[in-house]
């Protein structure tokens, strides 16, 4: 699961520290966040043409688009098949009965006793 999206204001806060000459490690310790986030931030902002200060007209939302764009959907439309291969899923549970399959059910059918 994905971790949860720093908010706008730390955003720009990274972006204006970092502008200011200050090293990842700083502007980590200074907004209290891991440097690999600080990173990963600092090249979104690269990769969409961002610089410090930010266009006035640029709304957080606008932002928000630019360093996080959407994905397409995935492309894949039919499930891909390998010739020669079977592929057979089976749930945890069904392995696990199968696999714990008393040899003798000591008189036990389907949860009653038949005796």
């Amino acid at each position: 699961m994905p971790a949860k999206r720093l908010s706008m204001r730390k955003i720009k806060e990274v972006l204006r520290l970092r502008a200011q000459g200050r090293s990842d490690r700083e502007v980590a310790r200074s907004v209290k966040v891991a440097r690999t986030t600080v990173r990963r931030i600092r090249r979104r902002a690269e990769e969409a043409g961002l610089s410090w200060p930010l266009p006035d007209d640029l709304s957080e939302s606008a932002l928000e688009a630019l360093l996080f764009p959407t994905l397409p959907p995935p492309l894949i439309q039919q499930p891909l098949q390998l010739v020669g291969f079977t592929v057979r899923f089976e749930s945890s549970s069904e392995s696990t009965r199968q696999a714990n399959v008393p040899e003798s059910n000591n008189g036990i059918e389907r949860g009653r006793r038949t005796a």
